[in-house]
């Protein structure tokens, strides 16, 4: 099984995003390029304009997919982590006292900016989201619902 981790950053203009895209390598494992040996980390990244945080949940979860999210929003970072599609943690920058669970809610309101889902950076939590994944995503898009 491959686990996920998610990551949800908020720079507050387009500048910081390109700083982010080029400098996620001293940050980040180095990405696979093309012709590098494919047990490296798989990398897919987009834009929040063309598919919401809730849907790439849905897939990965569906798709039992193991990795890092990493979302990058205007007024928030964070990053939620998946293996064999169950979520089983998640944070905020700068909100360390945000319960996982409360974190995963707080990402999935994320509505603009960019994401991307790194199958590579996978690490084991001491405490981690204790609701299940189904849970955390139907209460996800009741939300999203009632706030529309």
């Amino acid at each position: 099984g491959t686990s996920l981790k998610v990551v949800i950053t908020a720079p507050t203009s387009d500048s910081a995003w390109k700083w982010w895209r080029g400098n996620r390598h001293k940050i980040l494992p180095r990405q696979r390029t093309h012709g590098e040996d494919s047990t490296m980390a798989e990398i897919m990244s987009g834009s929040l304009d063309t598919i919401k945080p809730l849907e790439l949940l849905q897939l990965f979860f569906a798709s039992n997919k193991s990795g890092v999210l990493m979302l990058i929003g205007e007024d928030q970072q964070g990053e939620i982590h998946l293996n064999a599609g169950e979520i089983y943690d998640a944070s905020i920058q700068g909100k360390t006292s945000l319960k996982p669970e409360d974190a995963v809610h707080k990402l999935l309101q994320c509505d603009s900016g960019n994401f991307e889902f790194n199958t590579e950076d996978v690490y084991t939590p001491e405490a981690g989201v204790s609701v299940p994944t189904q849970d955390l995503l139907l209460e996800a898009a009741k939300r999203a619902t009632e706030s529309n």
